[in-house]
C-alpha cells in the first residue's frame, strides 16, 4: 500500500500484501498469505490457509479465517480473531481483544490489560480442542464469557476455594476455570 487509504487483494495461493500510511483494506485469499498492517486504522482478512496477519501502529482488526493461522497485535489497540482452526493469537502494546473462534486456539497476553473472549461453548473447546490462554495476569487481564448462556454458581461444590474459579455445565459439560478476574 502507499500513503493513502488502499484495498488490496491477493488471489488464490500464497501472498504478501502490506499497508502503508493510510487506512488500508488487505485481504489475502485462498492460500497461505502474510498480511502486514501499516500505519492507520488497518482490516486484515486471511480467508482459507494457514495465514500469518501482524497489526501496525493503528486500530487494526486482524481476521484469520479458515485454517490454522497467527495473529499479531501491532502498536494499537487491536482487535484479533481467529476463525476455524488452530490460531494463534498474541496482543502486543496496548488493550488488545482476543476472540479465538473455533479450534483448539492459543491466546495470548501482551503488554496491556487485554481482553480474552469466548463467545459461545463451542469456541472454547472441550478435550482436545480446548482453547489454552497463556500470559493471563490476574487483576489485569480479563476474560470475557458473556456470550456463553448457561453460567452459573453453583456455591462451593468440588471448587477449590480458589479466587475466581468459575465452573460452566451445559448438559454435563463442564469447564472450570481457576485464574479469572470478575472485576
Amino acid at each position: 500500500g502507499g500513503d493513502g487509504n488502499d484495498a488490496l487483494y491477493g488471489a488464490a495461493g500464497r501472498d504478501e500484501l502490506q499497508g502503508g500510511l493510510g487506512v488500508d483494506n488487505l485481504a489475502g485469499g485462498d492460500g497461505n498469505d502474510k498480511l502486514l498492517g501499516g500505519d492507520g486504522n488497518d482490516a486484515l482478512y486471511g480467508a482459507a490457509g494457514q495465514d500469518n496477519l501482524q497489526g501496525g501502529l493503528g486500530v487494526d482488526s486482524l481476521a484469520g479465517g479458515e485454517g490454522n493461522d497467527r495473529l499479531f497485535g501491532g502498536q494499537g489497540r487491536d482487535w484479533l480473531i481467529g476463525g476455524a482452526g488452530d490460531d494463534v493469537l498474541r496482543g502486543k502494546a496496548h488493550r488488545d481483544v482476543l476472540i479465538g473462534g473455533l479450534g483448539a486456539d492459543t491466546l495470548i497476553g501482551g503488554d496491556n490489560p487485554d481482553v480474552l473472549v469466548f463467545a459461545s461453548v463451542a469456541e472454547t473447546g472441550l478435550g482436545a480442542t480446548q482453547d489454552h490462554v497463556i500470559r493471563f495476569e490476574t487483576g489485569i487481564d480479563h476474560i470475557d464469557l458473556a456470550g456463553i448462556g448457561g453460567l452459573r454458581f453453583i456455591g462451593g461444590d468440588g471448587f477449590e476455594s480458589l479466587a475466581g474459579e468459575v465452573r460452566f455445565d451445559a448438559l454435563l459439560m463442564w469447564m472450570v476455570m481457576a485464574a479469572c478476574n470478575w472485576t
